[in-house]
């Protein structure tokens, strides 16, 4: 798989997945990109006029501004699951990949890592203190796991090469355009289709979330503030921001084609306690709707 990292000149390595980078730290409207257009942003000319050049290659690769060099198979166990292994090469080694290219050169100034804050685990409600940049890290699935361990990556190549690195630990993003498998734009399109909502547990878990445009600003703030004096909050609130995402969905119900797989609940769903399927048969024939969930009533700062 050909992958295509952006490092600018004399500003940043920056790594972020669902943002792309095309003139400047922008949510770029996909109603815009087209494969023609998506091919001939990757291309120098397309950069032309920016401070970007574009690095093509393989992310298997070791990439150097010296020379290419193949990394040696990890002996990774068989028992290790393919999603799992997936998790781990996208999260974890193309990190080092993008670590190794910046060290080799003088041009990088910020490199900025996105990171979750999955990493802390599993957070009380009504914790008294809620977690800090120190708090300790307690990953509870392969997802955050690998995001924690790229985190350790980062923060050592910090320290043994001083490359200047920042990593965020952001919540749930939301907006228009979003994948349907996600939260809000799958509960959306399920109520459009009349169909009930599938949730895990008793729907009293919390989540946090930020408005897409929200977190495109805060990046670019992050990127261009001393890391101590950002000054940067939220703009949109969630009734705003979820609003905006219904229009478009409602405008733009087909917009990714045929998402009913996107749209059933996760597996894992039908093996909890009291867990259903969408109008799930019993043995009588009645349906059983699955509740909707508790949604939080604001979005938590980046």
């Amino acid at each position: 798989m050909e992958a295509h990292p952006v490092i600018t000149r004399d500003l940043v390595c920056f790594v972020v997945v669902g943002l792309l980078m095309i003139r400047g730290w922008r949510v770029l409207n996909w109603a815009w990109l087209t494969p023609e257009r998506l091919e001939r942003c990757l291309r120098q000319q397309g950069l032309r006029g920016t401070p970007y050049s574009s690095l093509s290659g393989d992310f298997k690769q070791m990439i150097s501004m010296r020379k290419q060099t193949r990394t040696k198979p990890m002996p990774l166990g068989d028992d290790i699951e393919p999603y799992g292994l997936l998790l781990f090469f996208i999260n974890f080694s193309t990190n080092m990949v993008l670590l190794e290219a910046c060290k080799v050169t003088v041009q990088i100034r910020r490199f900025i890592h996105v990171s979750t804050d999955e990493v802390y685990g599993e957070t009380d409600e009504d914790a008294f203190v809620g977690n800090h940049e120190a708090s300790q890290l307690l990953p509870s699935n392969p997802y955050s796991t690998t995001k924690a361990g790229a985190e350790m990556l980062v923060m050592a190549y910090g320290r043994s090469y001083g490359l200047p690195v920042i990593t965020t630990r952001g919540n749930n993003v939301y907006g228009p355009n979003q994948f349907s498998e996600k939260l809000i734009p799958k509960f959306i399109l399920l109520a459009m289709r009349g169909k009930a909502l599938p949730i895990h547990g008793d729907g009293l878990h919390v989540r946090s979330y930020l408005y897409c445009e929200d977190v495109a600003e805060a990046f670019e703030v992050i990127l261009h503030k001393e890391i101590e004096n950002l000054g940067w909050s939220e703009r949109v609130v969630w009734e705003d921001g979820l609003k905006k995402t219904m229009d478009w969905y409602t405008k733009h119900p087909d917009w990714w084609g045929d998402v009913s797989g996107a749209l059933l609940p996760h597996p894992r769903m039908l093996a909890m306690a009291g867990g259903r399927n969408i109008d799930s048969e019993e043995p009588n024939g009645t349906k059983t709707l699955v509740k909707g969930p508790k949604l939080p009533n604001g979005s938590c700062n980046l």
